[in-house]
């Protein structure tokens, strides 16, 4: 890695990408001057809906979310991420380890809702679709 990549602010324009997926992740605040840093997805641009329903969905639960890596694999859509919630850190109840307990499995659904929704969807235009075994 040369010196100015380094720094993800100093990296040029065109490293973050200007496709659909690139403008969701930037609305949830992921990018150079965002809440996180990401750094492109290995996947096509039909793809965004489903990323951007996702991110969604999580926020409005109060999660916290890091993305690591999007990308497709086997056909399917993978987002590999660290997500937290406040709850997580202050689990100090037993009604609190049962909430945090009820997060961590809708966010379990929800990923696996994401990679199923990714195999009915093309992803280059977006619309309904197969894979195929091409």
């Amino acid at each position: 890695m040369n010196a100015d990549m380094k720094d993800p602010k100093t990296l040029p324009d065109a490293w973050w990408g200007t496709g659909e997926i690139a403008k969701v992740l930037r609305k949830h605040g992921f990018g150079r001057d965002g809440k996180h840093i990401y750094l492109g997805a290995g996947c096509g641009d039909g793809w965004a809906g489903i990323i951007d329903r996702y991110l969604t969905d999580l926020e409005l639960m109060g999660f916290e979310i890091q993305i690591d890596q999007i990308k497709e694999k086997f056909g399917g859509l993978r987002l590999y991420d660290a997500v937290g919630h406040p709850l997580f850190r202050t689990i100090n109840s037993e009604a609190a380890q049962k909430k945090a307990n009820e997060l961590a499995e809708y966010l379990d659904e929800r990923c696996k809702d994401l990679e199923d929704e990714s195999y009915r969807t093309c992803e280059t235009c977006g619309k309904p679709g197969k894979t195929s075994d091409c």
